[in-house]
Order: structure tokens, then sequence, then C-alpha cells
């Protein structure tokens, strides 16, 4: 097996996630472990486990800081740098297709626990990735992120080809702006919505995107799970997402959306509805139906939408429900399933 082309080697390893099993076959040869590194390297941050992985990641990317960065972090008070700061053999920041600053930022905020000093280590960090001039695809937004990217020399060369974005949408005007003028196109968008200060400038850079087919509606990390919407700001954004009904294939949202718009989604696959804020803004047409659904997760749905929906998705492989229903209820869903959902699996 260690002699296999390098194209079946790569298609192996990009099935294999554990990594343990990734760790153990960095010894095998050279290719092998030239494979290996390029793939952990990719999204280094899936793999953070614990306290020790997070500084053992800081302090491989702070060894690639140039010493004029080193020498003006220490200037501004900050020396975070351990003995064993050397240069890897390997450039792994030219291998990390996945710009987490949410993740370096959390580590940060563990490890420095003072704000100035983390949004000063931050940008430089930010600043090796972006001369690292290494293409990303996935780009993760801090809440407190304060950058208008486009000013930035060579940045348009490293976000342009930028497929997922992760972001909260109480980010400013000018950090919204450097978005929208680089990223436009984003394939898969998962925005952390706050109670109030969203900024609407999010419609704007939804319906400027090309090919969007995923979207993610969450609350924002700083409030419980049951909250109000802001629905102000989200009819705005619903109603943004008209331009790609055709597009679209997964959606998860927190609250209902309006029936017209989301009856367009015809190519519709997956949807997650987590309703724990009972805002019934809408009452959704009975007749609603999702033809190409397959996976549907659902809580407190009413009865009446959830058997419909059932009904009318005959491609269904997996339904998942979040809310007790009486007996009669239970009859209903039951039925649904069992007259049209061939494809269902049961596990």
């Amino acid at each position: 097996m260690s002699k296999l082309n390098k194209d079946i080697l790569y298609l192996i390893f990009e099935e294999v996630h554990d990594k343990k099993t990734l760790f153990s076959c960095l010894l095998v040869n050279k290719t092998w472990c030239d494979m290996i590194i390029r793939n952990l390297w990719r999204d280094p941050w899936r793999f953070l486990k614990n306290r020790k992985d997070e500084l053992l990641l800081l302090n491989i990317i702070i060894s690639y800081l140039s010493v004029e960065s080193k020498n003006y972090l220490k200037s501004q008070g900050i020396n975070i740098f351990t003995k064993s700061c050397d240069k890897p053999l390997y450039n792994y920041i030219t291998f990390c297709k996945h710009l987490n600053l949410n993740a370096i930022g959390m580590i940060l905020v563990k490890t420095i626990k003072c704000e100035p000093k983390i949004s000063i280590i931050l940008n430089e960090i930010f600043n090796l990735f972006i001369n690292g001039k290494t293409k990303f695809t996935h780009l993760y937004i801090p809440k407190n992120f304060d950058c208008q990217l486009n000013l930035i020399p060579g940045v348009e060369n490293c976000l342009s080809e930028i497929e997922f974005l992760s972001c909260d949408t109480t980010i400013n005007d000018k950090s919204l702006t450097g978005l929208m003028t680089i990223c436009k196109s984003i394939k898969e968008l998962e925005l952390f919505m706050g109670l109030s200060d969203n900024n609407f400038g999010f419609a704007r850079l939804i319906k400027q995107q090309k090919n969007l087919f995923k979207i993610r509606f969450l609350p924002s990390k700083v409030y419980p799970i049951y909250y109000p919407c802001d629905d102000q700001f989200y009819d705005l954004i619903e109603n943004s997402l008209i331009k790609h009904a055709d597009t679209i294939e997964y959606l998860k949202t927190p609250r209902h959306f309006n029936t017209k718009i989301i009856s367009s989604f015809i190519n519709l696959k997956i949807l997650v509805m987590n309703n724990h804020y009972m805002n019934w803004k809408f009452l959704w047409d009975q007749n609603l139906s999702f033809p190409n659904l397959e996976i549907l997760n659902v809580s407190r749905f009413p009865i009446n939408i959830l058997v419909n929906i059932i009904k009318h998705a005959r491609n269904l492989i997996e339904l998942s429900i979040e809310k007790i229903y009486t007996i009669i209820d239970n009859k209903k869903i039951i039925q649904a399933i069992y007259q049209n959902c061939p494809r269902l699996k049961f596990e």
C-alpha cells in the first residue's frame, strides 16, 4: 500500500478524520509524510481537543513570525515566545486552507487575558497568513473583528476563492465592506445572529454570491439557546435568499421562514429547523412541500405542517423530531412515514 499512486493515496487520506491514524502514517515514507502533513494542516483547528493542543498550535504559528513582528510584539509588552520557537522544517502555514481567526482569538483569550494585546497579536498572525500567499477556501471571522480586508496588500489573492464563511452578524461596516469586496464565490454561509445591532449589510453580501447552496443561521454564542430573533434583520436576510432559491440545498434556522420564500427552495435537500423561540409571525401553508428533501430535523413543530411535509417527501432518508406529541399525533406521523417514505433509514 505504501507504493500506491499519489492520487489514490490522496483520496484515501481525504476520508481519514482520526488524528492518531494520520499520525501513524507519517513514518511510512517521505511521500506519505508529505501528503499527511498537508492533510493535517489544511484545517489544523479541527484537531484541537484540549489546552495542550491549543498551546502547541499557537507556538508553531508564532514561530513563523518575522523578527520584526516579534520585536514589535515585545515593544507592546507582549512576550509569549517559548524557547523552542525555531521554525519547523515544513512551512505549515502554506498548507492551510482554513483561516480560523475565531479559533485563534479564543486561544489567545485563554493565554493573554488582555483584550488590547489580543487584538495586536491577532493582527500580526493574520498578516502572517496573508503574507504566506496561501489561497484559503474557508474563513472564520470572530465577533469583534475590526479590519477592512480589502485594504490589506495581497489579501485578495488569498481570500478571493473563499467558499465557506462563518461570521457574526454584528461586525462593523468596515469589516463587512472588506468581506463584500473580496468574497463573491461563497457556497456555504454560517451566520451567528445577535439579539440586536446586527449589520443589515449582510443582505447585500448574500445577494452578490454566485452559487450559494448551504446556509446556517445560528444564535450568537454569547446568547442562550432560547432567545428571540431580531425580526427586522431576519426578514431582510430571508428576502435576500430569493435570488438563490434554485441553488439552496441546505437550510438551518432557529425560526420559521416566510412561506412564499421557503416554498421557492425547490431543490432543498436538508432542512434543520430548531424553533426554540415560538414566533409564529408567518403561518405556514399546510400544502408546503419539498419534493427533493432527504433530511428533516425539526423541534417544536406543529403536527399538521410536519405531517404534510413528510407526505410530500418521498426521498426522505433521515428524520429527527424533538417534541413530545400526543398518541393520536404520533399515529399520524407514523402513517405518513409508512405511506410516503420508502427510503427512510431506521437505526
